[in-house]
Order: C-alpha cells, then structure tokens, then sequence
C-alpha cells in the first residue's frame, strides 16, 4: 500500500563513539513503513561531509540512509 506513519522532519542524530560525541547528523525524514524505521535524506549532490555521516550512522546505528 506505500503507507507511513510517524514521519518526522529534520530528525537530528548525535554521532557518538566512547562517549564523546564526533559530530551531528540531521535526518530530512524518519518514518515507519511496514513496521520498519527509515531514515531518508534528499541530496542533489553527495559531499564529503554527507558520505562520512552516512557510514557513521551504518557503523553507530545500524541505519542505512534511504537517498531520494
């Protein structure tokens, strides 16, 4: 059905490692679909910045970034 509940804007997540907070990411969206939290970023053009907090959120939380 597509259908999602819980959508949330500009969701901020802390990147931490041994207890010392590394940098922030911001989320463009959160949401629950079939049961499963998503986590979506809008990008025209990936910076290095981006694709560092992208393989910080994998490592820290387990969250593949959905890119749209």
């Amino acid at each position: 059905m597509g259908l999602i509940s819980e959508l949330k804007l500009q969701v901020p997540f802390e990147l931490v490692i041994d207890g010392n907070l590394i940098e922030k990411y911001i989320a463009d969206f959160t949401y629950i679909e079939n049961g499963i939290f998503i986590v979506e970023d809008t990008k025209g053009k990936k910076l290095s910045d981006y694709r560092r907090k992208k393989k910080w959120m994998k490592n820290i939380y387990g969250i593949e970034i959905k890119e749209s």
